[in-house]
């Protein structure tokens, strides 16, 4: 495969809410978003908006986690055809997996993913509010690192930058 320059994870929504992390390679800058359904739309109408949200993105690949609940199956299946249908390659990873490769622990709680990430995220990238990232963004960035130790040297994350 050839080597990514936009990784795009994400987590994505099950009822209303999912995040995202997008790192680009080549300007070594990390980005994040949040992902929203809403109750009052059609299911097809969240779809265009996930979808249209990575498209947006321009990404090379997609990493995503392995459905574990029956309400992110489906949303998990659109993005998985987006990106056949646009030649994009992804990578899927367990939530245990990824928190067992990263944490060292495949049962570690959602509070200690958000204060990893939160401290992951200051450290790395200076964030001077690492309290705002969501436990979604927390996820999503996750998802990323495990990919990222299973594909990438350790040092490809240092000295990159965050934005909203």
């Amino acid at each position: 495969m050839i080597q990514p320059n936009i990784v795009l994870s994400i987590d994505v929504p099950g009822r209303a809410t999912g995040g995202f992390v997008r790192w680009d390679r080549t300007l070594q800058s990390v980005s994040i978003g949040t992902l929203r359904f809403k109750q009052t739309e059609s299911e097809a109408e969240d779809y265009r908006r996930l979808l249209t949200t990575i498209s947006n993105q321009k990404p090379d690949l997609i990493i995503i986690e392995h459905p574990f609940l029956y309400m992110i199956a489906g949303p998990i299946g659109g993005v998985k055809a987006w990106a056949a249908w646009n030649c994009i390659p992804w990578w899927m990873v367990t939530a245990s997996g990824a928190k067992k490769s990263v944490l060292g622990n495949g049962r570690a709680s959602k509070k200690e993913v958000l204060l990893w990430a939160q401290k992951t995220y200051h450290q790395r990238w200076h964030i001077h509010k690492p309290e705002t990232i969501t436990q979604h963004q927390a996820d999503a960035l996750l998802y990323l690192i495990a990919w990222e130790e299973t594909h990438e040297p350790r040092a490809s994350l240092e000295n990159t930058k965050i934005r909203r």
